[in-house]
């Protein structure tokens, strides 16, 4: 009797021993469990913290950037605008060209209206606006109808410009007192040897003028604006030149 109770005994007693220590892998088991879940949320918690602190410098940055924008702005003072234009206009009144006056020009931007055919002057002379495609006798005849006349060579030397040699008072000999070609023209009259602007009006073709050579009268001086050259060819000839008038 006193074996089987202590048996009975030990039984028990293991049995509640293996139970206790369940009961602790068990506690254990779930602690972990706690503790990783609290790493994870404390982890969660930083990144927050991190993505707070990220967008607080991105916030502080755009905040600085607008602050220097608005401090290279500069509002225009609208009044000082005004007054300048004021002191232009007092400074600069509006004057009529003096026609009298030879360094007084109009350079040909506009087509002269129907009430002034001669609307562009230098050195006191007046000129028609540029016609092209005609020959000599064609050219004298529009010159006419238009009631002026051809140029000499001697004032279409008047609009040469930027080369010496072809200007008024030049090395060349041709003008309206000397229209021999033995005894005038010369190399210097070959103008410039670039491609310019030799038109105090910007032109750049060749002339037709009314200056006859004098030495063969089927001839007459043609001006090259392109080199600022002086030569002469032939008036029966079929080549057209451009024309430009002056005033009678």
């Amino acid at each position: 009797m006193d074996r089987k109770l202590i048996s009975i005994v030990l039984f028990l007693s293991f049995f509640v021993f293996f139970f206790i220590a369940c009961e602790k892998t068990a506690t254990s088991s779930d602690d972990n469990e706690i503790q990783t879940e609290n790493d994870e949320f404390e982890s969660d918690l930083e990144n927050d913290a991190d993505l707070k602190t990220d967008s607080d410098e991105i916030n502080e940055v755009e905040n600085k950037n607008d602050e220097l924008i608005e401090t290279d702005i500069v509002e225009p003072n609208i009044d000082e605008i005004v007054e300048i234009d004021d002191d232009f206009e007092n400074n600069n009144p509006d004057q009529d060209i003096d026609e009298n006056n030879d360094d007084s020009d109009m350079v040909p931007n506009d087509t002269c209206p129907d009430s002034n055919k001669f609307c562009h002057v230098h050195k006191n002379i007046n000129w028609s606006d540029v016609s092209t495609g005609k020959r000599w006798n064609v050219a004298v005849k529009y010159c006419d109808d238009i009631k002026g006349r051809l140029p000499t060579i001697s004032e279409f030397r008047t609009l040469i410009q930027n080369c010496p040699a072809t200007e008024t008072g030049g090395e060349c000999k041709v003008t309206d007192e000397c229209l021999s070609y033995s005894d005038c023209w010369t190399d210097q009259c070959n103008g410039c040897a670039n491609f310019g602007e030799y038109s105090v009006f910007g032109h750049t073709d060749n002339f037709w003028s009314s200056s006859e050579r004098s030495d063969e009268t089927v001839s007459v001086w043609v001006i090259d604006f392109q080199y600022g050259s002086i030569y002469n060819y032939y008036t029966d000839t079929t080549k057209p030149f451009s024309v430009i008038c002056v005033e009678k």
